[in-house]
């Protein structure tokens, strides 16, 4: 971890995982938690990030091929209004 510390807790920064995967943000009680992008393989997901989890809104692009959901997310998976393009763009 790079970045600011409060109480013992991350605040600001960036997290790299041994596996290569970092997340870059904000920081609640030791949780990913407000405005926040993850890097994990392929996939980027920017947005916000409410207790650990993806939350609200947020986009989950594949870099490789176009892949993509931009919309709402609860605990983590989509849920509610968003538009998912697919590989082959349909």
């Amino acid at each position: 971890y790079s970045g600011s510390w409060s109480h013992g807790f991350e605040v600001l920064g960036v997290y790299t995982w041994p596996s290569g995967n970092t997340y870059q943000g904000t920081w609640a009680q030791g949780k990913r938690h407000g405005i926040g992008m993850e890097s994990k393989g392929k996939w980027v997901y920017k947005g916000e990030w409410t207790h650990g989890f993806k939350g609200r809104y947020g986009v989950r692009e594949c870099t490789g091929n176009g892949a993509k959901y931009e919309g709402t997310w609860s605990n983590g998976l989509q849920d509610g209004y968003g538009t998912e393009t697919y590989s082959d763009g349909g």
